[in-house]
């Protein structure tokens, strides 16, 4: 695993065990010194190596050796053979195992221009480092594995004190294995807003999460305070734990176990439990079976592990096939994924059907809002028109006057939603204040008597880059759903801020009735409505345009106390130098 991280770093790199035999170079070490791994790996370090390549590194490597410590080396001089000179820097250092040496690492720097990147030098130190720090925790890792038996759930404590030290700032960091309600931590543990997470998944399922904390505010990197290197490492360490722990689960009990586990060389089957047996029809005495032959004996010639499918007996297996380590053999782990694979089928082919009777309902929706959009028109202007030249009308009339213009307004934001839904347009950016938006919406809605409105705005939100119709239109309709929420009254809190994450936030809080937790994963589906008037486009328009915008909406509801909708829009798109 650790090849991953060392090819991908400039430095050159090659590693030599105990009895001076390099077992490992970089891509970065062959072209320092202008040779194929073939010509290296293998070699002496003394009697081939060095004494070809790099022979000023010799008194460095001895004294790496003899002290068991890291030695640094600068100004190297190297000289190609057709004469070019270069000058090398670096670091050795060893690798224990049990207190004596395992190991010697090499990590060297071609330097053409020795002046004009020593600065240079020293910034990378602290990048050489962390890489260090990464590799130590992948050798830690291979430690905890290689163990003659891994105690569940002891290895798992010692997986998370190897997590802090490969960090940036270890002094600070903790970390938590999550898995199945049980909780594996650092003794110095502590929940903070400075998260970096990693799901821990089997072959199937999700099985916990790998967390690293920062106990205290650092200055922002890739990923809040982490490096993206860490993220790769994270997630790494967290893959091979769900692979681990999925292979502890299985071989606890194989024989009794219901999954079919099977061991086997690349010719003959070593060993079957019963399950393997009748899903089969064989035993020890047959070959391999046909499907699985091929997997096998390329997961034992590359030395790697594979997950495939098969169809067996009209059911659909998924087998792991993991080889051992130092043996010419696999171990084979299958479960019975025919639920899921039929579930993720009917899922894909309902959502392709679903696609197709959206834009044909998107089209009969854009017809139907232009023919009713004429005829609307001239109903309102006779409204209005009424209004107009009755001067003392009698109270039925007026009261029925009063009852069109309300159904009127409630018809032309349908036909605005149907249209807005069969013909959606992208914003027409400008400059906007998010504050004056809402305020302009407040200034223009009927506000029921029985809901108090309390604004909590910042006034130091920065002006940003968006279009104020499609803003207004999303927030004004969640603002209407609120008001329908609160039918027999309460309170509407209005939040906006601007968020450590680089964004602004505008939260909608309502006292209202809720949403039942059935409802909650189809709130944004088109068409999805609880109400007896409306068409459900709303939310689903809503949620688009802010998408448009690069932002995010979501919902937070407890059934009968209130329900809460966050916008986050970025502000990445300044308003500064926008015409």
């Amino acid at each position: 695993m650790y090849e991953i991280i060392l090819d991908n770093i400039i430095e050159g790199v090659f590693i030599a065990n105990q009895n001076d035999i390099i077992y490992y170079v970089n891509e970065g070490m062959l072209k320092i010194t202008g040779n194929t791994k073939d010509q290296i790996i293998g070699q002496n370090i003394f009697k081939d190596f060095l004494e070809e390549n790099l022979n000023s590194l010799i008194p460095y490597y001895l004294k790496t050796k003899n002290d068991l410590r890291t030695t640094y080396f600068d100004k190297i001089l190297k000289t190609s053979p057709s004469g070019q000179k270069s000058y090398l820097s670096g670091y050795l250092f060893p690798l224990l195992k049990n207190g004596t040496l395992n190991n010697v690492v090499c990590v060297i720097k071609a330097l053409p221009k020795y002046k004009e990147i020593k600065n240079e030098l020293v910034k990378k130190s602290n990048a050489l480092d962390e890489r260090i720090k990464e590799l130590n925790c992948f050798y830690n890792l291979s430690k905890i594995i290689e163990k003659n038996e891994l105690i569940f759930p002891q290895f798992l404590y010692d997986v998370v004190k190897i997590m802090p030290p490969a960090y940036q700032y270890p002094e600070i960091a903790c970390a938590r294995i999550c898995l199945e309600g049980m909780n594996f931590k650092t003794d110095n543990f502590r929940e903070t807003k400075w998260k970096q997470e990693a799901d821990i998944y089997s072959s199937t399922e999700k099985l916990g999460t790998l967390d690293v904390y920062y106990l205290e505010e650092k200055p922002e990197f890739d990923e809040g305070p982490f490096l993206k290197e860490e993220r790769a490492l994270i997630d790494a360490i967290s893959e091979r734990l769900g692979r681990i722990i999925e292979r502890l689960n299985l071989a606890k009990f194989p024989e009794e176990n219901p999954n079919p586990i099977l061991r086997s060389t690349a010719e003959k089957i070593l060993y079957m439990n019963s399950a393997s047996k009748n899903l089969f029809h064989t035993n020890l005495e047959n070959e391999l079976p046909d499907i699985l032959q091929n997997d096998i004996q390329e997961a034992i010639s590359k030395k790697i592990s594979k997950e495939s499918n098969f169809k067996i007996n009209d059911k659909i297996f998924s087998f792991i096939i993991t080889p051992i380590k130092d043996t010419e053999y696999a171990n084979l782990y299958g479960r019975d994924v025919t639920a899921k694979v039929k579930a993720e089928e009917a899922y894909r082919e309902a959502q392709k059907a679903r696609q197709e009777k959206l834009n044909v309902l998107g089209q009969l929706a854009g017809g139907v809002g232009h023919e009713l959009r004429n005829p609307l028109g001239a109903m309102k202007n006779a409204v209005y028109f009424l209004n107009l030249t009755l001067e003392n009308p009698e109270p039925d009339v007026k009261e029925v006057l009063d009852v069109l213009s309300n159904e009127i307004s409630n018809s032309e934001m349908i036909i605005t939603s149907l249209l807005g839904f069969a013909n959606p347009k992208p914003p027409i950016l400008q400059k906007v204040v998010i504050n004056e938006i809402l305020q302009s919406i407040l200034n223009n809605i009927i506000i029921p008597e029985n809901i108090e409105v309390v604004k909590n705005f910042d006034d130091n939100l920065p002006i940003i880059v968006g279009d104020p119709f499609h803003l207004a239109h999303s927030f004004r309709n969640i603002i209407v759903n609120a008001f329908q929420a609160m039918l027999k009254g309460g309170t509407l809190i209005l939040n906006t801020c601007l968020t450590n994450t680089g964004s602004i936030a505008v939260s909608f809080e309502d006292t209202g009735t809720g949403i039942k937790k059935e409802n909650m994963d189809k709130l944004f589906e088109p068409l999805f409505t609880t109400k007896a008037k409306g068409i459900g486009l709303g939310l689903s328009i809503s949620k688009l345009m802010i998408k448009n915008h690069g932002g995010s909406i979501d919902v937070i509801s407890e059934e009968g106390k209130g329900t809460t909708f966050k916008i986050e829009l970025p502000i990445h798109l300044r308003s500064e130098g926008f015409n």
